[in-house]
């Protein structure tokens, strides 16, 4: 039933629609460190996400979620169903074999192609372009639905307007975002979440015992 339809909600606040909103469809998000932080800190700046930085959306089997050189502006979570990110070697960019390979092997389900591709399969609780939060980005490969899937989108901008609200807040998700980007340059920047950019996050935001 669209929201919309339901009468009981136009009497609620607004900071109520926001916390129902949150837990009815954007729960799953603070699985990841840095949400699971947001809530920590301040659970009324999470539930505000909903109304403006978070997006619930439906793919069919075959959708692209995004492709090879558009400009990233959103983190996306994924609920439900499989993603495919490719990377495609180009004749006019840069490439590195070796140094992709090393990003992506951690995952469990990589699969090696005949270059100039490199497929791996994403599913429930894996999030892909996390770097759109914290750099300007163009994507550097493709994301295809493989089944039916939900995805979570985090539109970048509308994010940072909001953390910043809370100082304390502000000041320690832009220390994460330096220690990100450092340690990912050295991965390359891949777009998908590996085992070792997991790791990376659960220990700046709850120790090395987490890990």
């Amino acid at each position: 039933v669209p929201e919309g339809r339901i009468n009981i909600l136009n009497s609620l606040t607004e900071q109520l629609r926001n916390e129902l909103k949150f837990f009815t469809h954007f729960r799953d998000l603070v699985s990841h460190p840095l949400f699971g932080h947001i809530r920590r800190v301040s659970e009324a700046i999470l539930n505000r996400m909903s109304g403006r930085v978070l997006r619930e959306t439906e793919l069919a089997a075959g959708d692209k979620l995004f492709s090879q050189l558009d400009a990233s502006t959103e983190m996306f979570f994924i609920l439900k169903g499989h993603i495919q990110y490719t990377l495609e070697k180009r004749s006019d960019t840069p490439w590195n074999e070796d140094s992709h390979r090393k990003s992506l092997e951690s995952l469990q389900t990589f699969q090696t192609f005949e270059m100039p591709y490199q497929t791996v399969v994403l599913d429930k609780d894996d999030y892909l372009c996390e770097v759109s939060l914290w750099s300007h980005w163009v994507h550097l490969g493709l994301a295809q639905a493989l089944s039916e899937a939900t995805i979570i989108s985090v539109e970048t901008h509308a994010f940072g307007d909001l953390v910043i609200k809370d100082a304390d807040l502000g000041e320690f998700v832009t220390l994460y975002a330096q220690r990100f980007v450092e340690h990912h340059a050295e991965l390359d920047w891949i777009e998908v979440s590996s085992e070792e950019a997991k790791e990376f996050t659960r220990s700046f935001f709850l120790g090395p015992a987490a890990t």
